[in-house]
């Protein structure tokens, strides 16, 4: 997968840049060598130069650029490197050391601020899988008790992707700006990933109703993964402990969330890693959830003393009424809300487009069944938790 991530980090999305608004950019490099550096535009189809300069002798430059949206842009210097940004209407100023330019600084530019927390994550996973890489090669190389080693590396390897595909994916649907969130879409291999990006670029003018980009974007990309089907449904095995596990090669690891219960206090989903979890998204104002909420509360009686666990996420908007629901439907499971009722970032992490609706989570960190309601939900809750 790095090797991928790595090609497409340079391969990323176009962006229009006509019209009044205007940014400009400006840095000091320390013992950064003079010489000539480009404002480019990135595109699938092309890299526009749209303005180029000379650095000065103590390492300054500075150049301006238009465009009317938020749009994708680095700053290349003629030696080889690089800083990526996301502009518009915005002073840019940049600081950092040619000899260590990944950890450069930037102020003036929320856009470009989280743009380089995303690729710091990246680059650090980018390392660690080389690591691991590297020592897959000298175990290959060995003899003696290489091949469990080799299992145990492999295993990491894998693990490693996962999480970082689901940090990539929870980036791309939560960021508040078309550029950032098409750049981390684009880094996800398109033949084990079409589907998510058949849906990514399907949402993506209702998520940003007010982006030409989204909705151009939307045009290109959802004709291009038109043809990506479902995963195939996820399998399970059990253990040799008795418990289940998913062993898809396709498994999926839920994505984390934190949000606040009603009294304040933030609770995370890895809060419950080690036992089986339902996420049960649900809502006071939602006929559906309310009724199917006595369901819910039998399977917590019946299972709670079987490392099984509930995490209510509501897709309220009201504070009173939702603390309402949850008294009188004797809700006793700890339950979060981010109160932005189909705003909700959870809810856009899990694809949540009716409710009720859950996913069940094993103490791995995998989500082994979805949309449990009903006779379902107790019947596979006994067959995981014998």
């Amino acid at each position: 997968m790095y090797k991928h991530l790595l090609l497409l980090a340079c391969v990323v999305s176009i962006f229009a840049s006509c019209g009044n608004g205007s940014f400009s950019v400006s840095g000091k490099i320390k013992d950064m060598p003079e010489q000539k550096f480009y404002l480019e535009e990135l595109g699938a189809n092309a890299i526009a130069s749209l303005d180029s300069g000379m650095t000065k002798a103590d390492g300054s430059f500075s150049i301006k650029g238009k465009g009317t949206e938020e749009a994708l842009y680095r700053v290349r210097f003629a030696m080889g490197k690089y800083i990526m940004l996301v502009l518009k209407n915005e002073a840019a100023t940049i600081a950092g050391d040619w000899n260590n330019l990944e950890e450069y600084h930037i102020d003036g530019s929320q856009g470009s601020q989280t743009l380089k927390v995303f690729l710091t994550a990246l680059r650090e996973h980018i390392r660690d899988v080389n690591s691991l890489d590297y020592v897959t090669k000298q175990l290959s190389q060995k003899g003696g008790n290489k091949d469990s080693m080799m299992q145990g590396v492999q295993d990491d390897l894998s693990r490693m992707n996962k999480e970082f595909v689901s940090y990539v994916k929870q980036f791309s649907d939560t960021t508040s700006l078309v550029p950032n969130a098409v750049f981390a879409a684009n880094l996800l291999n398109p033949n084990i990933e079409g589907y998510y990006l058949k849906t990514f670029y399907d949402k993506l003018p209702k998520r940003f109703p007010n982006s030409q980009q989204a909705k151009a974007f939307a045009d290109i990309y959802s004709k291009k993964f038109a043809t990506a089907e479902a995963p195939v449904k996820d399998t399970y095995v059990k253990k040799d402990d008795g418990k289940y596990n998913v062993r898809s090669k396709d498994a999926v690891v839920a994505t984390e969330f934190s949000a606040p219960t009603p009294d304040g206090k933030i609770v995370a989903l890895s809060s419950f890693k080690g036992k089986y979890v339902l996420v049960d998204f649900w809502a006071s104002w939602c006929g559906p959830c309310r009724a199917e909420n006595p369901n819910v509360l039998a399977a917590y009686r019946q299972f709670k003393e079987k490392n099984f666990d509930i995490l209510g996420v509501s897709l309220d908007d009201d504070k009173a009424a939702w603390q309402k629901a949850i008294a009188a439907d004797g809700l006793v499971w700890t339950q979060i809300s981010e109160l932005k009722k189909w705003q909700s970032v959870i809810g856009r992490q899990y694809n949540i487009e009716s409710i009720p609706s859950n996913v069940l989570i094993d103490p791995d960190g995998y989500i082994i069944a979805k949309d449990l309601h009903g006779d379902e939900l107790e019947k596979k809750l006994l067959e995981v938790l014998k």
